[in-house]
């Protein structure tokens, strides 16, 4: 049995001839018809060709929603059942579904009716009326997405919002979210889109400047927070002070620190650090200065929006800088900014927290505290940020009372 098996599967590990699906539209009606066409299974052609452009990875996503958006239509409802890597074509980078009840097909029907293809695959518990049908076949093109993510080298490589975009998908495909998708027209809004790179002609010069100008007016705002927070009267500790400090604390701190710098792996993944390419620099400025060009409200309002974008990315990046070279009062006034910009809820959680943990790493803890009660008022709750309030609170009153009794 498994040596027939590694022989259907051998054969189909190469182009060849398969029956499969032709959708034709008429209007808001569509019909179906059978075609043979040659070309490689989706699960062997990424095994043969790993790398996978952007724009075409997308291009398939949006493709494999609308072909079962057809199909469903034709066969009123009907579950495709089988869908995953076995029944797709890929044929000239495009995908075509294959007819499970042709005789053709037999082979790649075989294979698909494995234990472990069906376990992962397959909803596995639904009735068949309509709308569970549907929901049967969006579970299969969730993780049909998950299995091209998990073997497709895409590049340039899918930014951190796109890594996003495309997780929130796949979770509302297989009902791992609140709030499921309910057709495959809804799968199509959702996934993220790729603009088609402009010409450069000769503003490259203009661009990299806009971007030197960018980069500066962020220096010049996290500066002039500085000069205002230095207008404010911070406690002074006298040499005598410091001397008095017991020892306990200055090594609590040696050890805050030394466990920052070794979490220095989880703060890029938190954060969204990632080198990117000169290339995918390039096209963002490009981008920017066109919409400028343009001069339309819609243009203005796409340059705001990027622009807020590349504020939050240039601001993590400063954050992380000073804070590895030890700039202590910097690297919380970056995280501070990332505060009030920032619009995921972890992300704000993330900066406040290194923003309070920066200022009581400085003895400042009645002002952590104060960072964390504009962390609360702004998230609601965090148990992680009121459980450090606690802490500095406790330590505040224990300095507090070190100096009373001098």
């Amino acid at each position: 049995m498994r040596i027939a098996d590694s022989q259907r599967e051998k054969k189909l590990n190469k182009e060849q001839a398969y029956e499969v699906f032709r959708f034709i539209e008429y209007g808001t009606q569509c019909r179906q018809s059978l075609d043979c066409v040659q070309g490689i299974l989706l699960i062997y052609y990424l095994k043969e060709y790993p790398r996978v452009e952007k724009d075409c990875l997308f291009k398939w996503f949006r493709q494999l929603c609308h072909l079962m958006e057809q199909y469903q239509r034709c066969k009123r409802g009907r579950c495709y059942r089988y869908l995953n890597p076995y029944s797709i074509l890929v044929a000239k980078e495009n995908l075509l579904l294959l007819d499970l009840e042709s005789p053709e097909n037999e082979a790649v029907l075989k294979c698909m009716q494995k234990r472990a293809v069906n376990e992962h695959f397959v909803k596995p518990v639904f009735e068949r009326k309509i709308s569970q049908a549907v929901q049967a076949d969006l579970f299969c093109t969730g993780r049909t997405m998950q299995f091209i993510l998990s073997y497709a080298q895409v590049y340039p490589a899918l930014t951190r919002r796109e890594e996003h975009m495309l997780e929130k998908v796949i979770q509302k495909c297989l009902g791992e979210s609140g709030r499921s998708f309910e057709d495959f027209f809804q799968v199509q809004k959702a996934l993220p889109e790729l603009k088609e790179r402009r010409n450069r002609g000769k503003r490259k010069g203009v661009l990299y400047g806009s971007i030197i100008v960018f980069v500066l007016t962020a220096g010049i705002g996290i500066a002039a927070a500085s000069r205002k927070d230095a207008g404010q009267t911070p406690p002074i500790n006298t040499g005598g002070e410091s001397a008095k400090r017991s020892e306990k604390e200055v090594s609590k701190a040696e050890k805050a620190k030394e466990k920052d710098r070794q979490e220095g792996t989880a703060e890029a993944d938190i954060f969204g650090l990632r080198e990117e390419s000169e290339e995918g620099m390039d096209f963002i400025i490009e981008s920017l200065q066109e919409e400028l060009l343009l001069n339309t409200a819609a243009g203005n309002q796409e340059v705001i929006t990027r622009g807020k974008e590349l504020e939050a990315e240039i601001l993590r990046c400063l954050a992380a800088a000073y804070e590895r070279e030890e700039m202590e009062k910097e690297a919380a006034d970056a995280y501070g900014r990332l505060c009030e910009i920032e619009e995921q809820a972890e992300r704000i959680e993330a900066a406040g927290i290194k923003k309070m943990k920066l200022e009581a790493g400085q003895g400042q803890y009645a002002r952590a505290v104060l960072t964390g009660e504009e962390l609360i008022e702004r998230l609601g709750e965090s148990e992680a940020v009121e459980e450090l309030m606690e802490e500095y609170k406790k330590q505040e009153e224990n300095e507090g009372g070190e100096k009373n009794e001098e």
